[in-house]
């Protein structure tokens, strides 16, 4: 007779580590990415709402872009020292600093982000 547990679950190969790593990194840049696109879109919708509000309350709405605008930057950050590494993501976090040329950081790593996945 056998010492083998008869209870014992079968065991499966059906994923490697190596494929499984990979399939986390995509999972986690693609958090990344969707966290950024949210903040981004929430940028332009107040931008928006400040282009036509009241006198009164447009301060304010300006006041709400700055914690957007700095959101943006630490998940441009996060995102593309994922994707490009550190000096690739330093040349791209200190290009998202600078107003219009944010939004083709942006661009840039959404598109490589979704060559990625």
């Amino acid at each position: 007779m056998k010492n083998e547990n008869i209870y014992q679950a079968p065991s499966s190969n059906l994923q490697s580590d190596a494929n499984n790593a990979e399939i986390q990194n995509i999972v986690v840049i693609a958090k990344r990415q969707k966290a950024l696109l949210i903040t981004v879109l929430a940028y332009f919708v107040i931008a928006v709402f400040t282009g036509s509000a009241s006198p009164e309350v447009k301060p304010l709405l300006q006041l709400a872009m700055i914690p957007l605008l700095l959101a943006v930057v630490i998940f441009t950050a996060r995102l593309t020292l994922r994707i490009y590494g550190k000096f690739g993501a330093t040349i791209m976090i200190i290009l998202s600093i600078i107003p219009m040329i944010n939004l083709l950081v942006v661009l840039v790593a959404n598109l490589k982000t979704n060559k990625i996945i």
